[in-house]
C-alpha cells in the first residue's frame, strides 16, 4: 500500500491489523499486529518479526502463543462470545444482524 512507505518519524505505535498484504516493519517503530482472521496466513517467522502479538481468536492464541519469542495475548474483537462460538448441534439456527 502506497501509505506504508510514507514518513512516520513521528509515530512511536504502529498497529497493523493483518489483511492479505505485508507491512515492512520499520525499526524506529513499536510494531504490533493484531491477527483478527486468516491466521493461516501467518508464519511465526512473520509474527516475531512484531514487537508486540494480539490475537482476536483464543483457539489461534493457545496454538502459537508458547511458539513466540515475543509476547502474545488474547485480544478478542468487539464480539459478544456467548453468541459466536462453534455450535454444538449444527441443525442450531441463530440471527445474526452485521451494523
Amino acid at each position: 500500500m502506497n501509505e506504508w512507505d510514507q514518513s512516520d518519524d513521528n509515530i512511536n505505535v504502529v498497529i497493523h491489523i493483518k489483511g492479505l498484504t505485508n507491512y515492512k516493519l520499520k525499526n524506529h517503530n513499536i510494531n504490533i499486529i493484531w491477527v483478527i482472521n486468516h491466521p493461516e496466513l501467518h508464519a511465526i517467522e512473520e509474527l516475531s518479526q512484531y514487537d508486540l502479538v494480539f490475537c482476536a481468536s483464543k483457539k489461534y492464541y493457545d496454538l502459537i502463543a508458547t511458539k513466540l519469542s515475543k509476547p502474545c495475548f488474547y485480544l478478542p474483537q468487539a464480539t459478544d462470545e456467548s453468541v459466536f462460538q462453534e455450535m454444538l448441534n449444527s441443525n442450531e439456527k441463530t440471527l445474526i444482524y452485521f451494523l
